[in-house]
């Protein structure tokens, strides 16, 4: 070999060693015995011992916890039949005592009869990532509490005021229908006292559901109920809603069929008030909306069509997302709080059952619900 590739190969050799000295990460090597045998800068800096404290004469054991140190001897073993050992998460303690989170991966050097020799392990200091961990699960703890704050706050606020709207309602009803005396000015805000409690029942209505469904208080109330008889009770709520836009409710509902099922009435008249509601909404003046009810082996279709303004192709996959706002909207200034068909779909789905929308951009749109026959 001559004196240049001497040269060479001894600065190579340097840098190797300058690499494994000086690289960000920890390097040692313990021997069968658990002695360390090999350890780099950065892992001394980390632990505050010397070299001389610590190679040739430290057994690795001293640097684990008690309960590590239980585990070591087995954990050994597995190592020299494995082979090597991957992301290992442990604490090691420094000379003053004190302890640090570490990750490691270690793999085995055999000799030529595959007996073991030593170890090369690596190991990354977790500490920044611990404290950032614990951060985000005391801020998430935070935002959690917050939620189910808001949660509870919201609920009992959306409640207390139902009472209050109802009674505004029907105040304005009654004036309505005996104020024969009111002045066209006092008949028109009245008109607007009656649009505006219909606009906040709607939003207190939705948001109780939306809360509900947040905090999962899932009702099991399942009992048998008629649905011509509920979808009855539902069109005459929306008589006069329907009405103010001389806006046809056609139901399309066979007499002769058995229309008893069971089902969670609350959640049923939800879906019902929600999709009929809608389909008025959305609808010009004199328009129809029709309610069929088709029956199969498994169980019953909803079908709640409307003449109105439809749906674009491209917004069709947005339909139950929650705030939702699309083309479409309200044809006679209604309220719209973007959550009634979010409320629609937890609700079928809760009663184990789907929601199909059918429908073509200025054509109406036509919304199936199908709910299956409760065996159990």
């Amino acid at each position: 070999m001559t004196n240049s590739e001497n040269i060479d190969l001894s600065k190579a050799l340097n840098d190797v060693q300058d690499l494994y000295d000086n690289a960000p990460v920890g390097y040692h090597s313990i021997d069968k015995t658990g002695l360390i045998t090999r350890i780099n800068n950065i892992h001394l800096t980390w632990l505050g011992y010397t070299r001389e404290e610590v190679e040739g004469k430290m057994n690795v054991r001293a640097l684990l916890l008690e309960d590590a140190q239980k585990r070591f001897e087995e954990q050994l073993e597995r190592l020299k039949q494995q082979g090597h050992h991957e992301n290992i998460e442990i604490y090691l303690k420094r000379k003053d005592g004190s302890i640090f989170p570490v990750l490691l991966n270690t793999s085995v050097i055999y000799d030529e009869n595959k007996q073991f020799l030593s170890t090369r392990t690596v190991i990354w200091d977790m500490t920044e990532k611990k404290k950032l961990e614990e951060t985000v699960r005391k801020t998430s703890e935070a935002l959690f509490q917050a939620n189910q704050d808001k949660t509870r706050f919201i609920g009992m606020a959306s409640h207390d005021l139902q009472n209050p709207i109802t009674a505004i309602s029907m105040a304005v009803e009654l004036l309505q229908k005996t104020g024969s005396n009111l002045t066209t000015m006092q008949k028109k805000l009245l008109v607007n006292m009656q649009a505006s409690a219909e606009r906040m029942h709607y939003l207190v209505t939705d948001m109780l559901n939306l809360n509900r469904i947040e905090r999962g208080v899932i009702s099991d109330d399942f009992r048998e109920v008629n649905l011509k008889s509920y979808i009855w009770d539902t069109v005459n709520r929306f008589h006069i809603f329907a009405s103010r836009k001389n806006i046809t409710i056609r139901q399309d509902i066979d007499d002769k069929e058995d229309w008893r099922f069971s089902t969670e009435p609350n959640y049923l008249t939800q879906i019902l008030e929600n999709l009929i509601s809608n389909a008025i909404k959305y609808s010009h003046k004199g328009q129809t909306v029709t309610i069929s009810l088709e029956k199969n082996i498994d169980g019953i279709k909803m079908i709640i069509a409307d003449e109105g303004q439809g749906f674009k192709p491209e917004e069709m996959p947005m339909l139950y997302r929650r705030f939702q706002q699309l083309s479409a909207r309200p044809t006679a200034g209604e309220a719209s709080t973007g959550l009634g068909l979010s409320v629609v779909k937890e609700y079928v789905e809760i009663l184990r059952g789907h929601i199909l929308c059918e429908s073509e951009w200025g054509k109406g749109a036509a919304f199936t619900v199908s709910l299956p026959f409760m065996t159990d």
